[in-house]
């Protein structure tokens, strides 16, 4: 039986947050056709050019992502949180401690 490879999934275009800030009108899917337009517009690509720059797109706006989105967490409250062994509700001994995240992110 032969492995076919799974086609990828398109990127959807959910609707904007359109938020008041100055891109908040934008889908992430225009917003990342405006980086790959702005990158192209620095100097001509041939494809090896192309997929370079896609490789270092990928590891630059993945931090960055990962930055942003734990940035954006909301402060912890005194409720209590979810065990992450047993899920159960335990409550929570001291608010707002540096953590130290571990990810498969690259």
């Amino acid at each position: 039986m032969s492995r076919r490879r799974q086609p990828r999934k398109p990127l959807t275009s959910a609707p904007a947050p359109n938020d008041g800030t100055p891109l908040g009108h934008l889908t992430e899917t225009e917003l990342f056709r405006e980086i790959a337009r702005r990158r192209a517009a620095k100097e001509a690509f041939d494809l090896d050019a192309i997929e370079v720059s896609s490789e270092e797109s990928q590891r630059e706006l993945g931090q960055e992502t990962l930055d942003a989105a734990i940035a954006a967490l909301l402060p912890e409250d005194d409720a209590p949180k979810a065990c992450p062994k047993c899920k159960r509700l335990v409550p929570v001994k001291a608010k707002n401690r540096p953590r130290h995240i571990l990810t498969t992110a690259r």
